[in-house]
């Protein structure tokens, strides 16, 4: 019915005439026999560029036993249609339109190419049985909506078919003779119920917790077998509280600011590869001035007039923590303003001292709003993060609303690239004016943030991957673990099979991978991607100790902005207080020879940022402390102009607490 009324919306609209330019034509469209018991034909095209404004449709027109007659069969959302109203004995010709919704509006494409299928006399395939019924462990009750996954063993272990058990706990599925391995898969939350489902722990067959070890059922020609599980349910939660203090830079309580508990990013894509993707469901959402639809909430709480709060959250869980309060910036903690660098805190009792020192929102009137969308068009809620490209001071975070849509104000004007982290099922991006799933810094656009700047639309990708494998590793640079730093599988089309984050010790996880050969690659801005190429054997479950190295992209992480300033300047550390990493920001009206030191409070020497000789211009120098001691530190700059004449000495205060 649905797709009958867009195809009379597209009718009426053609016939009034609208003219505007088309959308691009679908290409290399192609037809084949599904592989499946029941008769049809499965459709597959390409589109070279999707649209970055309006809804994508795809409209599918059939005909019977020759290549003119054809009448519209339906209209599609994606790129793939399967056919099941046909016959054996028979060809069917198919050609495909794009068809663009935009402001009442329709545009068509000219026709795809013709493709054809025949379905020859059915034969009948070899196959068998699996049933069963899933119950609660404890009472024996039937568990309704448990989702079940069968697994073939066929040069690794694929997904070939799922179904839904019923409200009396039932399944049964026909499947294709060989070997399988079951998964029964609770759900926590369905959309058409006023309620959720009691949460059950995930099983293989039988009471396994992963596929290595559970029990292969083999399915033969008019073989019954019937495959009973069992769930455990999810242990209650032992609550727990976490207080601490929220100030401005100066010392000063704050009232009224919001301190929240959330999910650590790296968490994200392990939940969606084991179909437990709904973050963000009733309390775990809410929407906050310039962050936007806040999702993954664990536990939240205000201040009071001394700038204290206690948040109740789950023991025995890792949060990340924020604070946030109007005319400030938000905060993560440990002084951190970019998420993928927050200090990841494991609350196993009451724990205190999670404190917060917000810094003043800038006042500039500058603004930076878009989408974050998949090549269909449809909206994909997401964590944005703005990093600036030169400048010394921090990077924004916001986060879209359920449509993919986001607005960050108040932004300091500057370059940035701006990255989108989706909450589950697509792979991490960076914005690129037309394109979709640039995964790597290099290949992104930078977008100058001065006034109100619109339209910057981030296309993303989905994950593919569908196996029982995890991979698990790390990754370091000269030897320190690298927070934040996105890591990818992708097969040797280069489609994203997974995706990690790595955490503060710089582990990372991957779940949901299939056997056979695959590249780990693991990226982040200011360093030079790496990767590494192996294979998952057919029966391999688990691959650890993947170990990536990333080397800067430039000496002594310093950046460069080539505009000329007026006078020489040393820039206030930022974030400051900091931990483990500061930025350094400094400016020389004239090629000079710098050098930039550090030094304790004793006045030693403790490290040289920069000793040599730079052209007139802004720079950034990135200091890590990580093997140094909380404490106070100084930072001199001095700079000759080459040639003789003007000489520039400053000197500022940083304080390190880990």
């Amino acid at each position: 019915m649905r797709r009958s009324f867009l195809f009379l919306v597209c009718l009426l609209l053609l016939a009034l005439g609208v003219q505007a330019q088309t959308p691009p034509a679908p290409q290399n469209l192609v037809a084949k026999v599904a592989p499946w018991n029941t008769p049809g034909i499965e459709l597959s095209w390409q589109v070279s560029a999707m649209p970055m404004t309006g809804k994508l449709f795809f409209r599918i027109s059939r005909s019977l036993d020759d290549s003119t007659h054809f009448a519209v069969l339906a209209v599609a959302e994606q790129l793939s249609y399967r056919d099941w109203h046909v016959m054996p004995g028979h060809t069917y010709y198919y050609v495909v339109n794009s068809i663009v919704f935009h402001d009442s509006t329709i545009l068509e494409s000219p026709p795809s190419n013709i493709a054809w299928a025949t379905l020859g006399s059915p034969t009948p395939e070899p196959h068998g049985v699996i049933s069963g019924t899933v119950t609660d462990s404890l009472t024996g009750k039937p568990i309704p909506f448990v989702r079940i996954f069968f697994y073939r063993e066929s040069a690794g272990l694929h997904v070939v078919w799922q179904t839904w058990t019923g409200p009396a706990g039932t399944y049964r599925a026909v499947l294709d003779t060989g070997t399988y391995r079951i998964k029964a898969q609770p759900t926590f939350w369905m959309p058409w119920l006023s309620f959720p489902i009691l949460p059950y722990m995930p099983e293989w067959y039988k009471d396994a917790t992963d596929a290595a070890h559970a029990t292969p059922v083999v399915v033969a020609d008019s073989s019954q077998f019937t495959a009973d599980v069992d769930l455990e349910r999810v242990k209650p939660p032992v609550p727990a509280t976490v207080s601490g203090t929220v100030t401005d830079s100066s010392g000063n309580p704050l009232k009224g600011a919001l301190v929240a508990f959330v999910r650590p990013l790296s968490e994200m894509p392990i939940l969606d590869a084991n179909g437990m993707n709904f973050p963000g469901i009733g309390d775990e959402g809410i929407g906050i001035e310039d962050v936007g639809c806040l999702r993954g909430i664990f536990g939240r709480a205000w201040t009071d007039s001394l700038g204290h709060y206690t948040a109740h959250v789950l023991a025995g869980k890792s949060y990340i923590a924020m604070a946030i309060k109007r005319g400030y910036l938000p905060q993560f903690f440990d002084h951190q303003q970019d998420p993928r660098d927050a200090d990841i805190i494991q609350v196993n009792q009451d724990t205190s001292g999670i404190d917060f020192a917000l810094i003043p929102r800038p006042v500039e009137a500058n603004s930076i709003s878009g989408l974050v969308r998949d090549s269909a068009g449809t909206g994909v809620p997401s964590r944005i993060v703005l990093i600036p490209l030169y400048h010394s001071w921090h990077a924004r975070f916001g986060s879209t609303d359920s449509l993919g849509a986001y607005v960050i104000s108040h932004v300091r004007a500057g370059r940035y690239f701006v990255l989108a982290l989706p909450l589950g099922s697509y792979a991490p991006a960076f914005y690129k004016a037309g394109e979709y799933g640039v995964i790597h810094w290099r290949d992104a656009d930078t977008v100058q943030i001065a006034g109100t700047v619109t339209g910057i639309d981030i296309g993303v990708v989905p994950i593919a991957g569908d196996g029982p494998t995890r991979l698990a590793g790390s990754v370091k640079s000269d030897g320190i673990p690298v927070a934040g730093v996105n890591v990818f599988a992708t097969n040797a089309q280069g489609n994203i099979l997974g995706y990690g984050m790595t955490d503060n010790s710089g582990a990372y996880t991957i779940d949901g991978l299939p056997a056979g050969p695959l590249t780990v690659m693991a990226d982040r801005e200011g360093y030079n991607a790496a990767q590494a190429a192996l294979s998952i054997g057919p029966t391999e479950f688990s691959v650890n100790g993947v170990g990536l190295t990333l080397i800067p992209s430039t000496p002594a992480s310093v950046s460069e902005q080539r505009d000329i300033p007026a006078a020489y300047a040393l820039e206030q550390n930022y974030p400051n207080p900091f931990n483990p990493t500061t930025s350094i920001g400094f400016q020389l009206s004239a090629a000079s020879v710098v050098t930039l030191k550090v030094f304790n409070v004793l006045g030693q020497e403790v490290a040289v940022l920069a000793n040599e000789t730079k052209p007139a211009g802004r720079y950034s120098v990135t200091w890590d402390a990580r093997r140094f001691a909380s404490g106070v530190y100084f930072y001199a700059l001095n700079a000759s102009a080459v040639g003789g004449g003007q000489t520039f000495s400053s000197l500022k205060k940083m304080v390190l607490v880990k």
